[in-house]
């Protein structure tokens, strides 16, 4: 199914838009709401809070205008939206399909804006997107819900057919896995200088032009992952040419400058190399896998997101001083194979859900 034509609509013609309210992080009281505040993963949401003097109904549009600028996601639970978020309320039809929908389209449009050009509610009721239309001029909603499904469709199946390629078909736990979940709680660690197990990676690339050695969208030439000042998609907004990058596997990537990005970590078991404002560690005393890279790695940001900022960088000098805990074995050894079945297991589990969501 095509559609018939495009048309450029204003957002402001299309959505009510209200500015979020700010909610300090002292001011929270705990609870089951989700704040949603200026963050690019799990649908912005970055708090569960009781707060509930401005909340907003399910249904709507969240917009991020500071920050991780341009980030739209639909809520299907009621929220708070901080001061860096608009939300946006249709003023006709919306269901989730249609929601999701114009979130590709506003998210795409928000690109030209950035953290130092904030997308504000007056610039986001003028700006234009494009969206499908009927041979009388308006939205096609029927062309945009069979659209989406059929998107749906297409990933199901994606998605089934990588998880039997990785073995992932059957999510039943083993009965190592099931000790890890359940020991998990009572398991002893102990603190682990971040050194004294690993070493910062010296890469060495050739002298490079960013706007000529480097793509967003990676082919055959560009295939090079490079971390830089990167919150969220793992720290990777760049690709490189491969003959002009240096690259290594098995590694793990912290920010250590960016407003919002500082003190990420993410584990980097393919090639990755390195732009700028983020850097490599490779493990010195032992060899990682990609289980063991997904533990560490959140061991590591635990240990220092809150600790370094955009005033407090987090450079290796500072960072490999750092402690970090790790589950250990009866005699005191760092238990990797522990972090191997907790990893394995939280895979399936997570996976199962998917699963149980895709038969819903």
């Amino acid at each position: 199914m095509k559609a018939w034509a495009y048309k450029d609509f204003k957002i402001g013609e299309l959505f009510n838009i209200k500015k979020g309210k700010r909610l300090t992080k002292g001011n929270m009281i705990p609870g089951i709401i989700n704040f949603v505040g200026s963050s690019a993963s799990n649908h912005g949401i970055t708090a569960k809070i009781a707060n509930s003097n401005h909340i907003h109904p399910a249904n709507t549009i969240t917009v991020t205008y500071n920050g991780s600028v341009g980030e739209a996601f639909y809520q299907t639970e009621e929220f708070w939206a901080s001061d860096d978020v608009n939300v946006l309320y249709s003023k006709s039809k919306q269901n989730e399909s249609i929601a999701l929908y114009f979130c590709a389209v506003i998210r795409k449009c928000g690109k030209k804006y950035a953290y130092a050009y904030k997308w504000t509610k007056e610039f986001m009721e003028q700006e234009f997107i494009p969206l499908p239309i009927t041979q009388s001029g308006n939205i096609d909603y029927t062309y945009i819900e069979s659209y989406v499904l059929e998107m749906k469709q297409a990933r199901i199946f994606e998605m089934n057919s990588y998880l039997k390629a990785i073995g992932f078909d059957d999510c039943k736990l083993t009965e190592e896995e099931r000790e890890a979940i359940d020991d998990c709680a009572n398991k002893k660690v102990e603190n682990f200088k971040i050194g004294d197990l690993y070493t910062k990676v010296e890469l060495k690339n050739k002298t490079f032009d960013k706007r000529k050695d480097s793509r967003q969208i990676p082919d055959s030439q560009y295939c090079i992952p490079l971390v830089n000042a990167k919150h969220g998609d793992n720290g990777i907004m760049y690709y490189g040419d491969s003959n002009v990058f240096d690259s290594i596997d098995m590694t793990i990537d912290i920010v250590q400058n960016g407003a919002i990005a500082t003190g990420d970590v993410y584990p980097q078991p393919q090639r990755t190399g390195v732009l700028w404002d983020a850097y490599l560690i490779r493990a010195s005393q032992h060899q990682d896998n990609v289980e063991t890279l997904l533990y560490i790695s959140t061991a590591i940001e635990k240990s220092i997101k809150r600790k370094y900022t955009y005033d407090n960088k987090a450079y290796w000098e500072q960072v490999k001083n750092e402690l970090i805990a790790l589950p250990v074995t009866s005699s005191g050894e760092i238990d990797y194979k522990f972090m191997e079945l907790y990893i394995r297991a939280q895979e399936k589990l997570a996976i199962q859900r998917i699963k149980d969501w895709q038969e819903k």
